[in-house]
């Protein structure tokens, strides 16, 4: 995700069922950061800086702006697998006019992101704590954007990606609407494997697919965090 946890120096740890919960401090270049670690894995990170602290560190987020680049009259988000509120925390600070809706399994993450993670109430964003499938199956909203970060460690929730909740994804969002998701993998050769069959599986539901390697450094066989974009309207063409 860009972020070295070398260094590290731990701030708190909790037990979240089975899973260890830690909050860290670290530099990253040369400013003070504050990390969020699920069992090792960096899920989420701030700056400390009051300045910066809506501001984005990991790359793919940042690339994930794309979002408002091609639907600059986007209102409305779903969030799916909310860690540290970063995302909301940018999208608040950045986009007067927008709002989300963010469903986080882990209701120590969401006590957490408070305590340390500069998490604020206001009231266009709407904090959804549970299983991310059960409240698909069960919404009624309309989204102009969808978006997926949902990590167990460091491995993609799979359920979310599954035929049955990207049906209901689909049917969520008009015919403008974009889906997004986080999916580590490789662009070329057999580490691009699981890009590839979630890609497939998009493909099924939207007409148009785009997959955006988020770090320009690596090479395309080595996997990296990667964005997968899906959508009805051809609205791709303005990417990089």
């Amino acid at each position: 995700m860009g972020i070295r946890t070398r260094d590290l120096r731990i701030l708190h740890e909790e037990k979240d069922g089975k899973s260890t919960i830690r909050v860290a401090a670290c530099r990253h270049r040369g400013r003070r950061v504050r990390l969020l670690l699920s069992d090792g894995a960096v899920q989420s990170a701030s700056y400390t800086d009051p300045a910066l602290r809506n501001e984005l560190i990991f790359p793919y987020m940042k690339e994930l702006r794309w979002l408002h680049t091609l639907r600059p009259d986007a209102g409305k988000t779903l969030l799916i697998g909310a860690g540290g509120f970063a995302w909301p925390k940018y999208v608040l600070a950045h986009y007067p006019a927008c709002s989300i809706d963010a469903v986080e399994l882990s209701g120590a993450v969401i006590r957490i992101s408070r305590e340390w993670f500069y998490l604020p109430q206001d009231p266009r964003l709407r904090v959804i704590c549970g299983d991310a499938v059960q409240y698909l199956d069960t919404c009624r909203e309309h989204y102009d954007l969808v978006i997926c970060d949902a990590f167990r460690g460091h491995s993609p929730a799979g359920t979310v990606l599954a035929p049955r909740s990207l049906r209901k994804i689909r049917s969520l969002l008009g015919s403008r609407g974009i889906f997004a998701a986080n999916i580590p993998t490789a662009q070329k050769g057999p580490l691009s494997i699981r890009g590839e069959l979630v890609r497939r599986r998009l493909g099924r539901f939207f007409r148009h697919t785009l997959l955006l390697p988020c770090d320009e450094a690596l090479r395309p066989r080595e996997p990296q965090n990667c964005l997968l974009f899906a959508s009805d309207s051809d609205l791709f063409t303005a990417a990089p």
